[in-house]
């Protein structure tokens, strides 16, 4: 968790990695609109070493028993310094936050490569999802769906959430014309989705179920007379095609609109999904691509260069050809593995015994 997180938590052992200058303290963000000079009393610069060295307090100061203070010696190929923070608490250290190393043991071997040609799969058509998975993991493509070890976990609230919203929003072309009627079905099929899916019992759920309620009407606000249409797009690819289906598509001043639909806030980063070049693949060249973020109502537009759908496609087409082959590279990810179902079954994350 962030050290943020964890005010007012305590346990029995804590470790704070990255302890690496640029990393903690982390380095201090632009600011846009700084004091006039002699107005606070101190710098920006000493005011963001004053919040980091509080925040390392907390971070300390959350263990019971154990504290163990880690950093390596480069993050990536950038070398980099023991972090300042532990200078002024160096004597109580078993020892110095610049000396030599103490573990350079390599890390666990890469995962093999493994090919299994007898699960090799070539249908006639793929569906964008399943292919995105590959991407991300073929590891964990064979397991789901070659193998059907689908697997379960229990999500958190936050998740379920946003769950119950994706379902109701597949009932907005289906919804009657009146005012009225279109509230309550919406809301009747947010209120399915609840019962099946949704954090029930949460601490939160009166406000989940509050905010869940104000993003879909803001998405029937925006399409209450509008012209939405539905397809599922073929693209044809290496010999077979992809089913896409974007979850909107609309007619604007006669151009076609393919839409998705993400049910919280616009980052900072422009969406850049690898599925995008299906949509612009599967709209063909007058299409606009674009992407609705509901819980601040912001439309971003999906910019790609012709070269840069065609790279994308390519990736879509290596897919294809190492699902035939019955090749399924996994891609360990100390971010997603452990939150993979099947985590503990996979040879991608077991290290060696010894």
């Amino acid at each position: 968790m962030t050290v943020h997180a964890s005010k007012g938590l305590e346990f029995k052992a804590v470790y704070l990695p990255a302890m690496a200058k640029t990393y903690f303290p982390a380095s201090p963000q632009y600011d846009p609109c700084p004091p006039p000079e002699g107005l606070a009393p101190q710098t920006a610069a000493e005011t963001h070493l004053e919040e980091e060295e509080c925040l390392f307090f907390v971070a300390l100061s959350r263990a019971q028993d154990s504290l163990c203070l880690s950093r390596a010696e480069r993050y990536g190929k950038v070398p980099r310094e023991a972090s300042v923070l532990l200078n002024p608490i160096a004597g109580r250290l078993s020892r110095r936050p610049d000396g030599p190393i103490s573990w350079s043991a390599p890390g666990p071997p890469e995962p093999p490569d493994l090919e299994f040609p007898d699960l090799g799969q070539t249908p006639d058509e793929h569906a964008a999802e399943d292919l995105d998975q590959h991407l991300r993991c073929g590891r964990t493509y064979l397991y789901q769906r070659v193998l059907g070890l689908h697997g379960g976990r229990d999500d958190n609230g936050y998740v379920r959430f946003h769950r119950c919203v994706y379902a109701a929003l597949g009932t907005l072309n289906d919804l009657p014309t009146d005012e009225a009627g279109a509230r309550a079905a919406l809301r009747a099929s947010l209120d399915e989705a609840w019962a099946r899916i949704g954090p029930r019992g949460h601490p939160w759920e009166e406000l989940y179920y509050a905010e869940a309620s104000a993003i879909l009407e803001r998405a029937r606000e925006r399409w209450r007379g509008s012209a939405i249409e539905q397809a599922e797009w073929r693209v044809a690819r290496a010999g077979t095609a992809i089913r896409v289906r974007p979850d909107a598509l609309e007619r604007v001043n006669g151009a076609l609109v393919a839409r998705r639909l993400r049910t919280g806030r616009a980052p900072k980063a422009k969406p850049d999904d690898d599925l995008y070049a299906l949509y612009r693949a599967g709209g063909g060249p007058g299409v606009t691509v674009e992407v609705l973020y509901l819980t601040d109502d912001r439309v971003v537009p999906v910019e790609m260069s012709g070269k840069v759908v065609a790279n994308r496609l390519g990736k879509y087409d290596a897919a294809i050809a190492a699902i035939a082959a019955g090749r399924f590279t996994a891609r360990p990810s100390d971010r997603n593995c452990p939150r993979c179902p099947h985590y503990f079954i996979c040879p991608a994350v077991v290290t060696d015994p010894d």
